[in-house]
């Protein structure tokens, strides 16, 4: 899926194209803990096509994608289900308000949702809410990821911080889960 999905396309159409697209869940602006453009992952619709035959899904599979209503997240939904129909995959757009999208989000049960990331300047508000072991928005199984939050929020060498959260961020793009 995330080899399907092509940032720009967000940018140009919702956003008139005022942006940049993100590597990982830091965003590029915070310097020094973004990765570098040379991270993010490639657009390619065709190893897209090759990864979902060798998951057992060469032909199509069908996936709800819930988005809250209104403004740009209905927009960013439509365009998740046309990029993901190219590599054979049926996306089922279910609009919601805002409070029922929120009672569905929180109780995890949906297979895929839009949902914007917020950020501030501390790099741990744009991890440990999202991808940490007690993470509120995502849940995100990864122990190893869990583990290596924990550590670099008590790390005083700013040098052996970044490292560990390019690391963390580069763990998350190989998972996907966003």
């Amino acid at each position: 899926i995330q080899a399907a999905v092509q940032p720009e396309e967000f940018i140009r159409i919702t956003r008139s194209g005022w942006g940049v697209p993100m590597v990982g869940p830091i965003p590029p602006n915070r310097k020094p803990w973004a990765l570098p453009e040379s991270d993010r992952p490639e657009y390619d619709p065709n190893k897209a096509k090759q990864l979902l035959a060798e998951a057992g899904y060469a032909n199509w599979f069908e996936v709800e994608l819930i988005v809250p209503a209104p403004h740009d997240n209905v927009k960013d939904a439509q365009i998740v289900k046309d990029q993901l129909a190219k590599v054979g995959i049926t996306v089922h757009v279910k609009t919601m308000e805002i409070a029922q999208y929120y009672n569905k989000t929180y109780a995890y049960d949906y297979a895929m949702s839009v949902h914007t990331m917020l950020s501030g300047e501390e790099p741990e508000e744009s991890l440990r809410p999202y991808f940490g072991g007690n993470a509120t928005y995502y849940r995100w199984g990864n122990k190893e990821i869990h583990q290596l939050i924990d550590e670099q929020a008590k790390v005083l060498d700013q040098a052996r911080r970044v490292e560990m959260i390019h690391k963390i961020q580069r763990l998350i793009l190989a998972d996907a889960p966003n």
